[in-house]
């Protein structure tokens, strides 16, 4: 009795603490998925339909049409180095929102375990990268990876200001995308949303302050995801609000940041009435973008696009590529919370296969390969 009591314990912990691969698998694909679909369109003039130009709410025949016109184009631009690193680049390349989780799961594969892992082991994984000679794009790698290597630097204990400075100065400041690009995958790791937040914190040396508290909240989000039932976005949003160790709700006068474009997203849903048009007009009045790479506009558009979008992943994934401007940012972001909530079998094959054959060619790996680098890290035993 004692040990069928320990067993039916033992199931109840960690078939609760435990995504699985399938969902992993699923975060991994949409998220470069999404990247690579955004990848081609980022800051280019919006291509807005006669769907979401249209001054009423999507019916299901919308809808249908959007989530068929979802898609990952070739790239027709030059290489760039927070872009695609080939010059026209095919369907399914990467861009650098992909790189960032690319270089962590580096340096998650030779840590061996989340609970090895360290910023610094982080900082050596980005300055190798930057400066290998011995593999292709290097001029890019080395201009992709000037702000972040400073920083990088920095972290491992430089203090020559010609080489290196903190994370304060990173890009003047400014509370940037980059948590809710770089740590993604680690949602996998942990088996509650507190201590993804905290372990995501303490690795994120990258940024300060606020972008800190948003980038540590949304893979908090995504690791709820993971392990709940699939289109819960409510769920979500209440594991984003309510997970603060650190009190930022708290500080006395200054609401915490994260909470306020929450509300401002539920307003802007509101204030839409789920037609696509205004809800583009809401977004683009009351973001208060400088660069639209800002740490909070990636969640404010993903959550306002759900009513929208009444549950159908295509056309919400369409709908915010329709919106325009950092397009891979904001697709890489809700293709990873798509994935969590429904599995990779949402993604159809052909676009699995592209986008393992894009990793390969360009890193060296794909999604399966980094599925059990990921799950053998997890250590979920010890969390």
């Amino acid at each position: 009795m004692k040990t069928l009591f320990i067993s039916i314990f033992l199931y109840a912990i960690f078939s609760r603490a435990f995504p699985s691969q399938d969902r992993i698998e699923g975060l991994l694909y949409g998220t470069f998925i999404g990247d690579a679909a955004g990848g081609p369109l980022e800051f280019a003039p919006a291509r807005r339909s006669e769907i979401t130009e249209k001054n009423s709410p999507l019916n299901e025949t919308d809808l249908k049409i959007l989530s068929a016109r979802y898609q990952m184009l070739p790239y027709e631009k030059p290489a760039a180095p927070y872009a695609a690193f080939k010059d026209n680049a095919p369907a399914g390349t990467i861009t650098d929102d992909s790189r960032h989780k690319l270089l962590i799961l580096r340096a998650l594969k030779i840590a061996g375990s989340i609970k090895k892992l360290s910023s610094q082991q982080i900082a050596s994984a980005y300055l190798s990268y930057r400066d290998d000679r011995s593999t292709a794009f290097y001029d890019l790698r080395q201009e992709w990876l000037q702000e972040y290597g400073a920083v990088a630097l920095w972290e491992l204990g430089e203090r020559n200001p010609k080489k290196a400075f903190p994370a304060d100065r990173l890009w003047g400041g400014l509370p940037t995308v980059y948590g809710s690009m770089a740590f993604l995958p680690l949602a996998a790791l942990f088996s509650n949303p507190e201590k993804t937040y905290l372990n995501i914190w303490n690795l994120d040396f990258f940024e300060t302050g606020i972008g800190k508290d948003f980038s540590a909240a949304i893979v908090a989000g995504l690791n709820f995801a993971l392990q709940s039932k699939p289109g819960d976005w409510q769920g979500v949003e209440n594991t984003i609000r309510n997970t603060d160790p650190y009190q930022f709700a708290k500080a006395p006068w200054i609401p915490r940041s994260v909470n306020a474009w929450l509300d401002k997203s539920d307003e802007i849903r509101r204030y839409s009435k789920n037609i696509p048009s205004q809800l583009f007009s809401n977004l683009e009045n009351n973001l208060s973008a400088v660069v639209w790479w800002e740490s909070w506009i990636a969640p404010t558009v993903i959550f306002s696009l759900q009513d929208i979008a009444k549950q159908n992943p295509f056309a919400a994934l369409q709908t915010l590529i329709e919106f325009g401007h950092d397009t891979d940012s904001y697709g890489q972001l809700m293709g990873a919370y798509l994935g969590a909530f429904y599995g990779k079998e949402l993604y159809p094959k052909e676009m699995r296969d592209l986008i393992n054959f894009r990793l390969q060619e360009e890193m060296g790996t794909d999604v399966p390969t980094l599925t059990q680098e990921i799950m053998k890290a997890a250590d979920w035993l010890k969390d």
